[in-house]
């Protein structure tokens, strides 16, 4: 059944004509006055020619000078390359936050931050990495010390917020 269908298809797609006979296309009729016109337009002979040519040497000329001042413009104020400087790299300044807290506000933020890392420890306990509590907690308190580097060694709330997102607590 299937040889049948594509026997058919075959037999269509051969038997068809893509191309357009002459006959299909309809005759172009052009008056004769349309084709005197165009016999002037071609002949120059139109009265609208002269001011038309005018009209193209003014708009050459307008073009041509244009183009003089450009040209000229462009050899008066040639450009200037940019030159980027690198930006200088400086050294982090110590924040007047971690120098003004209270001996308290230290002691809540070292509180928090011990919170922290029980309670990542306590959620990472069925983690085959951190199934020995000590691995956990020794892994926690060397992010905290690397958060603590980064502060040149003073807790702060900066520290707490490094160390929350460091443990994805």
């Amino acid at each position: 059944m299937k040889k049948f269908f594509v026997l058919i298809v075959v037999l269509l797609a051969s038997c068809s004509n893509l191309e357009k006979k002459e006959e299909d296309k309809a005759p172009v009729y052009i008056s004769s006055e349309t084709e005197d016109e165009f016999a002037s337009i071609e002949n120059q002979d139109s009265p609208y020619s002269k001011e038309a040519q005018d009209a193209a040497r003014r708009y050459q000329r307008l073009r041509e000078q244009s183009w003089e001042n450009y040209i000229q413009k462009q050899q008066i104020a040639p450009t200037k390359k940019r030159i980027r400087k690198s930006p200088q790299q400086t050294k982090p300044k110590v924040s007047s936050q971690a120098k003004r807290l209270s001996p308290e506000k230290v002691k809540e933020l070292e509180i928090e931050s011990e919170q922290m890392i029980n309670y990542f420890c306590m959620k990472n306990r069925n983690n085959r990495k951190f199934s020995n509590q000590d691995y956990c907690k020794e892994y926690a308190n060397d992010v905290l010390r690397q958060c603590k580097a980064r502060n040149y060694g003073h807790i702060s709330r900066s520290v707490v917020r490094c160390l929350k997102s460091r443990l994805r607590v």
